[in-house]
């Protein structure tokens, strides 16, 4: 078949994937749930200041990659494909002059791009929040030193001066003796600051993030009638489970994905100290992180090719 004809299907069948999932309930889904990360953000930056030492990588390591991002993706990707079988919308598309591995590459297109850029949105929109956390968190505290009464103003209290020596507010204790009111600053549970180089780190994990659990999942509406339980109880079971699990040393998915957006950190925070004694390395996960989704396509098309998926809706 020529060249421009496979193009061709290829992004009509990406127009039609993309269409049905802007204009579908998942997009609004995605963006709700999405939207409970700078919530949660600003509230542990303006409601619990000490609780984290950086809510901004703690929220997306712990919430995004680990937890929230699998069934954004899951919720998203499914339907890519299955939705199709499903509403009979298969026989149109088989019934264009373009091999079907080539309209399965198009679907997967049409579903993990916009995917990701709404995941990415919760990001960029939690950052803000990030770079106004303060740093590091200070708590203002007074307390009372007793001063010196001056020489023959033991009788006059109100001949006391305003001003102490230390520059605070001089105050009569109910005995009648002077005190002055010493203010001071203590730093609680310091912050690492906010940069350029923590967004950078949660892009390449949300991204990486869409782009894998997008496929996986994608093709797992490909492969199965019933998708959507054997991909909640391998979300739960295999990467929040096993993924979280120190003592478990499997390299899940949402590993390869962690410790890649990882690397991109430079020096390590301290919460992700543990982790790192069990992270991939970096060879391990680019080669992963690129034979897993190319696998999964490659089998999706073979299963198309075969028939296998489409059953009475062709």
């Amino acid at each position: 078949m020529p060249a421009p004809t496979i193009f061709n299907g290829f992004l009509g069948s990406a127009r039609i994937a993309a269409r049905q999932f802007l204009n579908g309930p998942r997009k609004w889904v995605i963006l709700l749930a999405g939207g409970l990360l700078p919530g949660l953000l600003a509230l542990f930056v303006f409601g619990a200041k000490e609780a984290y030492i950086h809510p901004f990588l703690q929220l997306i390591d712990g919430l995004y990659l680990q937890g929230l991002g699998l069934f954004i993706a899951l919720l998203g990707a499914i339907p890519g494909f299955s939705s199709d079988a499903e509403d009979g919308t298969s026989i149109y598309l088989f019934s264009r002059p373009t091999p079907r591995w080539v309209v399965v590459l198009g679907k997967w297109a049409g579903t993990v791009v916009p995917l990701t850029v709404l995941m990415l949105l919760p990001v960029l929109a939690a950052w803000p929040f990030a770079l106004m956390q303060q740093q590091p968190y200070e708590t203002r505290y007074s307390h009372l030193v007793p001063i010196p009464v001056p020489k023959g103003m033991e009788h006059q209290p109100g001949g006391y001066p305003s001003v102490g020596p230390h520059g605070g507010q001089v105050i009569i204790l109910p005995n009648g003796t002077p005190a002055e009111q010493v203010f001071e600053t203590h730093t609680e549970n310091p912050r690492l600051p906010a940069r350029g180089r923590d967004l950078f780190a949660a892009l390449v994990g949300v991204t990486l993030a869409a782009l894998e659990f997008g496929t996986f999942f994608f093709c797992i509406g490909v492969f199965l009638k019933y998708p959507y339980i054997v991909a909640i109880v391998y979300t739960v079971i295999v990467e929040i489970i096993v993924g979280a699990t120190v003592q478990m040393r499997i390299h899940t998915l949402s590993r390869l994905v962690r410790a890649t957006a990882h690397y991109c950190l430079g020096e390590i925070p301290p919460f992700l100290a543990s982790f790192q004694e069990i992270a991939p390395s970096g060879l391990t996960c680019t080669i992963s992180l690129i034979a897993v989704p190319a696998a999964c396509l490659g089998l999706a098309c073979w299963v198309i090719s075969r028939r296998a998926f489409i059953g009475k809706s062709v």
